[in-house]
């Protein structure tokens, strides 16, 4: 905590010659917009030759932190929404918000789940990040139903509307790390895809890579006919990076391919560390290439994640309570390091 008052202190000081506002800063991105592409009917996000693009038609590169609202925003507690304001003076300038379908209304004081979902979402755009909300039930599965369902989820009724109310500013990964093998994974993602536009969805869909979302090859082998399949042509891939990244070159020769193959894409989830050698020793993520290899490349990320990790994985906790009174030495280094999200994060121009 210390180290980052001194930091905050070095960068108020920095900050006294007068620059560009905010509102400033929004007219200048206005000056750079593109034009959205006749096949996006959209509202909303858009892509259009790999990147993503916001509903000005400003590029928008994410920079946030993953958030665990559906663990820890029921039996009395709002922890992680109250959290959101934390991330937000963090410099986020968006949130993967966690949710499941096995909502139970008796264990969220009797709130509707319409109602829950809409303050989560406004309370995240009120504090000027986008939200990307998420489904974590299909974690590591591979049944193609399962996936299906998820996506049947967001085109119930009440559940659409609330999208629907949001389409300007919302994303939706459809699932977390469902991990269909081959042509299920591309005929599957075809599928709940079609679900979702027909029933007038029309905002970016995001896509885990399968591999418990660590297997970019998905990607680059089916999502550009993924892509292809979507009449909105308004598809966002994402890979998480953990052990399977623990190499440098990994990493390059990875980000560098999806650029090359202009294939729209974000890394999701990634920490320093995750799962162990035979001898039990933690694999080190060199996540500051990460995050370098972002910058230089123009990908979004996510980090996982802000608070709550179960036992054996808490030190992937960003901050060390959820008001963000101390952050971890991780989440010190994702928030301060010269490509973490202080010095790189910039708010959607949809946000000025």
């Amino acid at each position: 905590m210390y180290k980052y008052l001194i930091f905050l202190l070095i960068g108020i000081t920095s900050c006294l010659p007068v620059e560009s506002s905010d509102t400033d800063k929004g007219k200048e991105n206005l000056a750079e917009s593109v034009s959205r592409p006749e096949y996006n009917t959209s509202k909303g996000f858009f892509i259009k030759d790999g990147k993503l693009y916001d509903a000005n038609g400003v590029e928008f590169i994410p920079r946030g932190v993953n958030n665990s609202h559906f663990w820890f925003d029921n039996r009395d507690r709002n922890w992680a929404l109250n959290a959101l304001s934390a991330i937000a003076d963090y410099h986020s300038n968006s949130v993967r918000l966690v949710w499941q379908t096995n909502y139970d209304r008796k264990k969220w004081n009797n709130v509707v789940e319409k109602k829950q979902l809409k303050t989560m979402i406004k309370t995240c755009l009120n504090n000027g990040m986008i939200p990307m909300l998420e489904l974590h039930d299909a974690t590591g599965n591979e049944d193609a139903d399962k996936l299906l369902s998820l996506a049947k989820f967001y085109v119930r009724p009440e559940i659409k509307k609330i999208l629907m109310e949001f389409e300007e500013t919302l994303m939706i990964n459809i699932a977390n790390e469902w991990s269909g093998k081959g042509e299920v994974y591309r005929d599957s993602y075809k599928k709940a895809i079609a679900i979702m536009r027909e029933a007038g969805l029309k905002h970016t869909i995001v896509i885990d890579g399968n591999g418990w979302g660590q297997n970019i090859e998905s990607i680059f082998e089916y999502g550009q006919e993924i892509l292809d399949s979507d009449p909105e042509k308004n598809i966002l891939f994402s890979v998480h990076m953990y052990e399977m990244y623990r190499e440098k070159k990994t990493i390059t020769e990875r980000l560098e391919k999806a650029s090359e193959m202009k294939l729209p894409l974000i890394v999701g989830e990634f920490g320093f560390q995750h799962g162990e050698d035979e001898e039990k020793v933690p694999y080190q993520i060199p996540f500051q290439h990460i995050l370098s290899e972002c910058e230089r490349l123009g990908f979004g990320w996510y980090a996982w994640s802000w608070k709550g990790n179960s036992k054996g994985v808490e030190y992937l906790d960003l901050s060390k309570d959820w008001e963000g009174k101390e952050l971890s030495e991780w989440g010190d280094a994702i928030v301060n390091d010269k490509n973490g999200l202080r010095n790189t994060s910039k708010k959607a121009s949809v946000m000025h």
